[in-house]
């Protein structure tokens, strides 16, 4: 049971700018993984950042693939930043 959890969060697990913004506009580039950091920093997605053990390093930006869709579905697309 426990195994089905961690492989269902591994496969709505987006890792990276790069992944979140093939599943928000279709492509990984360069202008698309701008807005995924403005929105993030603007607080408008529902993103964070992995970060070391200690708090000293900032990792990349990570975000679960369901919520995204839930969050971004019907009349609340989500528009170029």
């Amino acid at each position: 049971m426990r195994e089905d959890a961690e492989e269902a969060l591994a496969e709505d697990l987006l890792w990276g700018a790069g992944a979140i913004a093939v599943e928000l506009w279709g492509e990984d580039t360069t202008e698309n993984k701008r807005k995924v950091y403005h929105l993030h920093e603007s607080g408008k997605l529902p993103t964070w950042r992995h970060e070391s053990r200690d708090g000293k390093k900032k990792g990349p930006l990570l975000a679960r693939r369901s919520v995204l869709r839930r969050t971004f579905a019907g009349p609340h697309k989500i528009a170029a930043a």
